[in-house]
């Protein structure tokens, strides 16, 4: 009863943590997000970056309660059993260095894989949030233009790329399972064979050949934990890499240490000239005032830059030459 209480309040305990380290890192990503400028939104759509808010956080932020505690235990573990095996026999402890040494180079062969899968993972998930976004949004255009069975189709293949993305991630996350149980026997297998040997030639007991082996082998679940929390560790940096990419961004439009002073008088716009990055001028030599209290309304075809001045107006940008 009181092992069932323990492990109740262990798991309350790391729920409530996973929680708030999921709320903070929700509000962190958001806050310098929403501080980047209007160009930032321009270069992804919508569904991509509720994708960072959800399903990249939510992935990051359900590793780092688990992994510590994990290599913690392990890693006590391991030095406990390692300390005792030098101490019987220093020649047959350096096994466990084989032992660690083998489980590393199977880690290592599937960090490239977990990383490449995992990201890709990431990037359809953020491409069919966006699709869902895109269609439920659309959606009194669909029913005008009776376009519903089109729609179904776009979205199942969307759902097919992702399941296919899943798929591989899982079939290469998982394949360390039986990969570590196979080389766990082996192992197990070449300690037996060695504690055998060490007996014939009257380097250990029987007695001490057993409790060898018995340690020996329980050295090898800790080291199978480490790699295995080792391959958790670079899933979660795949995972963690757009959220990283995010917080790279920076605000170009850097404002200064004085507050505005209410509008009084006009707005006034002289010789302005913009031209959004790697485009012509979509405005050039835009002359403007506008006094308080006036209504003024910007007339044009589509195309001919109402919503880039009025942006220029509220400093979503700056403009490329004038004031």
């Amino acid at each position: 009863a009181l092992v069932s209480i323990l492990n109740y309040v262990s798991y309350w305990g790391n729920q409530k943590l996973r929680a708030l380290v999921r709320r903070d890192m929700t509000v962190a990503v958001y806050r310098h997000m929403i501080h980047l400028p209007l160009s930032f939104f321009h270069r992804f759509k919508a569904g991509q970056l509720v994708n960072r808010l959800t399903f990249d956080v939510v992935r990051t932020a359900s590793g780092l309660d688990e992994i510590p505690r994990e290599v913690i235990r392990a890693t006590f573990r391991l030095a406990v059993i390692g300390f005792i095996l030098v101490a019987s026999n220093p020649w047959l402890a350096l096994l466990i260095i084989f032992v660690g040494a083998l489980h590393f180079w199977v880690t290592r062969w599937l960090t490239t894989r977990v990383k490449s899968t995992t990201r890709a993972l990431g990037e359809q998930m953020a491409e069919s949030q966006a699709g869902y976004q895109e269609s439920v949004s659309a959606a009194r255009l669909i029913k005008s233009f009776a376009a519903e069975r089109y729609d179904v189709r776009r979205i199942y293949d969307i759902t097919e790329q992702v399941r296919s993305a899943d798929v591989k991630a899982a079939v290469v996350r998982y394949s360390e399972v039986p990969i570590r149980l196979v080389l766990d026997a082996a192992l197990a297998g070449i300690i037996l064979m060695l504690a055998l040997i060490a007996v014939g030639h009257e380097m250990l007991t029987i007695q001490a050949a057993l409790m060898y082996f018995y340690l020996a082998q329980q050295s090898i679940e800790p080291v199978s934990i480490l790699g295995k929390q080792m391959l958790s560790i670079h899933q979660l940096l795949a995972s963690a890499n757009p959220l990283m990419e995010l917080f790279n961004e920076r605000n170009e439009l850097v404002d200064g240490s004085k507050y505005p002073a209410p509008l009084n008088e006009v707005i006034e716009l002289k010789r302005v000239q913009y031209a959004y990055p790697g485009n012509p001028d979509v405005l050039r030599g835009i002359d403007l005032q506008i006094r308080s209290g006036e209504m003024v309304a910007l007339v044009g075809p589509s195309g001919a830059g109402k919503s880039t001045l009025a942006d220029l107006i509220l400093r979503f940008y700056d403009p490329t030459s004038g004031s």
